[in-house]
C-alpha cells in the first residue's frame, strides 16, 4: 500500500509541474528589454532578452519571451552603435536598428518578394511589466480552451499565420494572463476592464489580440501583425482551471498523500 501511495505521489508532482502554463519572464534581469511595435494606431509590447554569448560567434544572443514561450536567436551581430537581428533562416525578416542613449530605435523588416512590409519599434532596457494594469480588471475568468475565428479575405498572404492563432490555450495567473497555441507558441497578456490583450513575438513577428468580451464565454476583437489588421471573433470550447487554483489543489492533495505515507503502518 505504500508503495501505491509513493506512486501516485510522484505522478502527481510530475503532473503538476508540466500540465499548467507559466510565466518564464524573468522581469529583474539586467539584460531583459522591453519593446514596442508600432502597427496603425497601436503599440504592441514585446519583451526580450539581450544576452552576451561567448562561446557564441557573434558574442550576443536574443531571447524573446512570451509567457511560457521562448524564441532564440543566435545571430545576433552588434558593430558600433548599430545592431541586426536574423529571424528567419534566409534572413529576410529580420531586426534592425540604432543604439541611442541605451536604448534602441529601429525597424522589423520583412524583405520577401511576396511580402514585404516594414514596421517601426524602439526598446529599452526595463523590469516593468509587458502590459500596464488597468485599475478595474474585468472579473470574468477567461481560463481555457479558445477557437478564433479571423474575418480574412481568402486570398490574404496571411492565412497561415491566421490558422496557427486560430486556437489558444489561455490561463488566468495572479497577475497575467499566460497562453500556449500551435507549435510552442507563446502569449503573456492582462485582464482589461472589459476584455483582454495578449502579445507574442513567437512566430517571429509581433502579434497583438485586443478581445472584449460579449458573455463570458465570447469575444470579439481585433487582431495586429506586421502585415494587417483584422477583426475576429472569439468562442471558449472547454473550461481549464486557472493556474492558481490548480496549484492550491495540488499542494493540498501533495500534502495529504505523504501524510498517508509517513503515517501507514509499515
Amino acid at each position: 500500500m505504500k508503495k501505491t501511495i509513493l506512486f501516485f505521489f510522484f505522478v502527481l508532482v510530475t503532473w503538476g509541474c508540466t500540465d499548467h502554463l507559466w510565466n518564464e519572464d524573468q522581469s529583474t534581469s539586467p539584460n531583459r528589454w522591453k519593446a514596442h511595435f508600432r502597427i496603425q494606431d497601436r503599440e504592441v509590447p514585446i519583451i526580450f532578452h539581450l544576452d552576451t554569448v561567448p562561446l557564441n560567434i557573434y558574442g550576443f544572443r536574443v531571447r524573446f519571451v512570451d509567457g511560457p514561450g521562448k524564441n532564440q536567436k543566435d545571430i545576433v551581430e552588434i558593430v558600433n552603435d548599430s545592431i541586426s537581428v536574423k529571424l528567419d533562416y534566409f534572413g529576410e525578416v529580420n531586426l534592425k536598428g540604432v543604439f541611442e542613449n541605451k536604448k534602441i530605435k529601429g525597424v522589423y523588416r520583412n524583405e520577401n518578394t511576396n511580402l514585404q512590409h516594414e514596421i517601426p519599434f524602439r526598446a529599452q532596457q526595463s523590469n516593468e511589466p509587458r502590459f500596464t494594469p488597468v485599475k478595474k480588471p474585468s472579473a470574468t475568468n477567461p481560463t481555457g480552451d479558445w477557437e478564433f475565428v479571423f474575418k480574412a479575405d481568402s486570398t490574404s498572404p496571411n492565412l497561415g499565420l491566421y490558422q496557427k492563432l486560430s486556437q489558444l490555450q489561455l490561463y488566468k495567473t495572479d497577475s497575467t494572463l499566460v497562453a500556449s497555441g500551435y507549435y510552442y507558441q507563446g502569449f503573456e497578456g492582462i485582464l482589461t476592464e472589459n476584455g483582454f490583450v495578449l502579445s507574442s513575438f513567437s512566430r517571429d513577428q509581433p502579434v497583438l489580440y485586443d478581445a472584449t468580451f460579449i458573455n463570458p464565454n465570447e469575444v470579439k476583437g481585433t487582431l495586429y501583425t506586421p502585415m494587417e489588421v483584422i477583426p475576429f471573433r472569439g468562442r471558449k470550447k472547454s473550461n481549464l482551471e486557472s493556474t492558481t487554483e490548480s496549484s492550491s489543489n495540488i499542494i493540498v492533495t501533495l500534502w495529504n498523500l505523504l501524510k498517508a505515507y509517513i503515517e501507514y503502518p509499515k
